[in-house]
């Protein structure tokens, strides 16, 4: 009896021991754990403020050169609202002339500036300006023999108070249709009416190089438009972001 005691305190003793190891290895094993998960909710805290700072430095510096490339405090301001402008823009919307729809909440606003304005302005200000446009000419068109000395053309926009985002657009159509690299003209069949051979298409004294055929220029008439952004800041649009040379902007003193 004495000895089945004393065997039940060794093994009691044992397990006891045992446990204490196993505690002691979890302990050791435990506390490293802890810190490295410290240690690395530290390091991703400050590889985002790192970034966080980065970005903001990026966006000071490009507000710097802004101010930097424009010293006309006008100018700037010109730049900075149109970089807005374009940060609305939704990429591929309307694209290839396809109709485009705003949801949810986008879609009441547009549908209320649509109500005030007779024209769906929130929508206008997402589509891009530089959009491209299927050809949709009648398929016998495409197999006319055009005249390869055509005058030039100069093509006249009147506006008053139309959407800025509707003229800008309505500009770079006009621009974009007269391309070389357009699918009209590179598959278009152009003739010298005096010999009947087939030729390279322009208006005399063109320069064959141009990008452009045909066009001569684009002339924008402000009829005495009001809205704000219809004068200095198109005016800084077609300045910095259209072939130079290409559009005049004419502005009437009254209607």
């Amino acid at each position: 009896m004495v000895e089945m005691k004393r065997q039940n305190q060794s093994v009691a003793e044992c397990g006891a021991a045992c446990r204490r190891l196993v505690y002691k290895y979890l302990r050791m094993v435990h506390f490293p754990v802890r810190k490295c998960y410290q240690a690395a909710k530290l390091v991703l805290l400050v590889v985002l403020v790192v970034t966080i700072l980065g970005l903001f430095e990026q966006w000071r510096g490009g507000k710097r050169n802004a101010r930097a490339e424009y010293s006309d405090p006008l100018e700037a301001e010109y730049e900075r609202e149109i970089l807005e402008d374009e940060a609305r823009i939704v990429p591929g919307l309307g694209e290839g002339g396809a109709a485009a729809h705003l949801l949810g909440e986008e879609k009441k606003l547009g549908e209320e500036s649509e109500k005030k304005l007779a024209i769906n302005v929130y929508l206008s200000d997402r589509i891009p300006y530089n959009r491209t446009l299927r050809d949709f000419r009648n398929p016998a068109c495409k197999r006319v023999l055009y005249d390869a000395e055509l005058p030039s053309a100069s093509v006249i926009l009147i506006f008053h108070n139309e959407p800025y985002s509707v003229v800008v657009r309505t500009i770079w159509s006009v621009v974009n249709s007269a391309r070389r690299s357009q699918p009209w003209y590179k598959h278009a069949n152009f003739i010298d009416r005096q010999t009947g051979r087939l030729m390279a298409a322009g208006y005399p004294g063109q320069d064959p190089t141009s990008k452009f055929v045909y066009l001569k220029e684009i002339i924008l008439v402000d009829d005495n438009s009001t809205l704000p952004e219809l004068k200095g800041k198109l005016s800084h649009y077609v300045r910095t972001r259209l072939p130079p040379d290409l559009i005049r902007i004419l502005r009437l003193p009254d209607r």
